[in-house]
């Protein structure tokens, strides 16, 4: 057994190194997934020929003092979460605004009433997520089937709806999401913009609609794999040396963040047991078990399983 969690550690510390989804797995079926998603990774840096980063800024500077802001991580068709936090929150949507990090669909059972929820409404928002980038491509079927999709596909099928119907919703989902507030502005993306860009770097990518650029906004996880990784190892290993390397990466992506970033940005895509707090950055994906909704005027979060057994 400890020869095991060695490797296993070993495994967390190359893909934090690397930057490469490294897991130990014990059955067939997760094998396969792994290797799926080098697929998906490989498929996708293909696929950036023809980049166009789609961008939306919302000018909210005249928002009212009693309005809310909300930002709620990815969602994968969990309506019942979502409501149940909406309701505890006091969400008006009267006057409220909602943004969403992305991945609306999959794995989940109410996708359609997720998609139609966002769809077509002045105070929700979404950016795209890798989920409805696979989703809307015919190229990447068999691997969106594979990784979630299989719940969307079959809830389409009984929903009477096609796949045009939700190319259609996907299409206008934009990469990014810029807020204009009256002192202040945050950004929605749904994986993460690269720490190393500085402000100036970042705007000159995104004007010539950078390759590498889109991908990360969709697809990477370098700046988060180590707190993942982090929250795993320790819970299976006391390793000092392994523990001290992963939380040597973490310093410096805190004070890459620090140092290059200066925009506030929301993300998702990779799951944690809790909302990761950075500077200038925080992550909201809780993985299919949870569930988190920012409250933007009080900085602070509400979790799923915190309120549940409330109701």
């Amino acid at each position: 057994m400890n020869i095991f969690k060695t490797l296993w550690s070993f495994g967390l510390l190359i893909r934090t190194q690397l930057n490469i989804k490294f897991l130990m797995v014990l059955s067939y079926s997760q094998i396969m997934r792994v290797l799926q998603r080098f697929w998906d990774r490989a498929y996708v840096v293909q696929d950036m020929n023809n980049t166009v980063i789609k961008q939306k800024t919302l000018d909210l500077t005249d928002l009212p003092d009693k309005a809310s802001i909300y930002l709620v991580g990815d969602i994968h068709g969990r309506m019942d979460m979502l409501k149940l936090l909406l309701h505890d929150s006091g969400y008006d949507s009267s006057i409220d605004y909602l943004f969403a990090t992305g991945d609306l669909i999959d794995r989940g059972n109410k996708n359609v009433e997720v998609l139609n929820f966002f769809s077509n409404h002045p105070r929700r928002h979404t950016v795209i997520g890798n989920h409805e980038d696979m989703a809307t491509d015919p190229a990447m079927r068999n691997i969106w089937i594979n990784n979630g999709g299989d719940t969307t596909w079959l809830e389409l099928e009984e929903s009477f709806h096609d796949k045009d119907w939700m190319r259609n919703v996907v299409e206008p989902m934009p990469h990014l999401i810029e807020v204009i507030l009256k002192n202040d502005r945050f950004r929605i993306v749904h994986a993460e913009i690269p720490i190393n860009l500085t402000e100036d770097k970042f705007q000159e990518l995104l004007a010539r609609n950078d390759k590498y650029l889109k991908e990360c906004l969709i697809w990477s996880r370098k700046s988060t794999a180590p707190f993942s990784d982090i929250s795993v190892i320790e819970n299976i290993h006391t390793n000092r040396w392994i523990i001290n390397k992963i939380n040597s990466q973490i310093e410096k992506i805190t004070n890459a963040l620090t140092n290059n970033h200066s925009v506030l940005c929301f993300c998702g895509h990779t799951p944690l047991p809790d909302p990761l707090v950075l500077p200038n950055r925080i992550t909201l994906d809780l993985g299919m078990d949870d569930m988190a909704l920012y409250n933007f005027k009080r900085k602070e979060y509400t979790k799923y399983s915190d309120i549940s057994d409330n109701y």
